[in-house]
């Protein structure tokens, strides 16, 4: 998932200005992103 987030961080000349966005948006909730999928795949 982190590298995904860094893929869309990277993507600054997107076509989509929703992919440019969702980078930017990821990228500024990564903690928190990563943090509850380590949760959840723990809970498995």
């Amino acid at each position: 998932m982190s590298a995904l987030i860094d893929t869309l961080v990277g993507m600054k000349d997107a076509v989509v200005a929703e992919i440019v966005q969702l980078g930017r948006t990821m990228n500024k909730r990564r903690k928190g992103i990563l943090a509850y999928i380590r949760h959840t795949i723990n809970a498995l």
